[in-house]
């Protein structure tokens, strides 16, 4: 026995009805960042004004300590956009997958609990495994993606990326210095991975018998 068609349809508008990422998380984060560029380049403009206005050692040495304080503080605002912009995309991705399998909860019920190390992924990943022999190493995404967004949500959003570099590969979501960050490139690669992997989930689940 399978799930009635309007169950199904139900179930299946969650693998190409992204509108929290679209409209929500997206232009927000695209939104901010552009509006931090814009200021940043505001800045750099009145830094150049102000290097070459002045006079002395010590207007040399101010100018030059509000320009690195100016950077410290645009990155520590680009890294609370992006940290927002991750824990948006996480969330979606983690509501999708637990919704989808509640329509199973009478026909495939949980012998929970699941939880295993490596957090909510991981987790997920053993419950849709024994509960439908859906394999999340499987999908067209790697899996490791899935996991490193949610390290890298952590790393944003505790403001420590000590957990994610060393337990990821080849880290997306940190600059050249080894501190978070996120940029249009790699957000959207993200979006683009979780939309996959969602509708992969989906597709799975469609297959899925009592």
């Amino acid at each position: 026995m399978t799930m009635d068609w309007f169950e199904w349809q139900d179930v299946a508008a969650q693998a190409w009805d992204f509108h929290d990422i679209d409209s929500i998380a997206s232009p927000l984060y695209l939104a901010a960042s552009q509006k931090l560029d814009e200021l940043e380049g505001k800045f750099e403009q009145e830094a150049v004004a102000r290097r070459r206005g002045a006079k002395t050692e010590d207007e040399h040495q101010m100018a030059h300590d509000d320009e690195d304080w100016e950077a410290a503080l645009h990155l520590r605002r680009k890294q609370a956009i992006g940290a927002l912009a991750l824990n948006l995309l996480e969330e979606s991705l983690k509501q999708r997958l637990i919704r989808a399998k509640g329509y199973f909860d009478k026909t495939h019920p949980g012998r929970g609990p699941y939880k295993k190390k490596g957090g909510w992924p991981n987790s997920l990943k053993a419950e849709y495994e024994h509960r439908f022999r859906i394999d999340f190493n499987h999908s067209p995404v790697p899996f490791s993606r899935i996991e490193e967004l949610a390290l890298a949500r952590n790393a944003g959003i505790h403001m420590d990326t000590h957990d994610y570099v060393n337990e990821v590969q080849s880290p997306r979501f940190v600059n050249d210095d080894g501190e978070f960050s996120v940029d249009a490139s790699n957000y959207e690669s993200a979006v683009k991975d979780v939309k996959d992997f969602t509708r992969w989930v989906i597709s799975e689940l469609k297959n899925v018998k009592a």
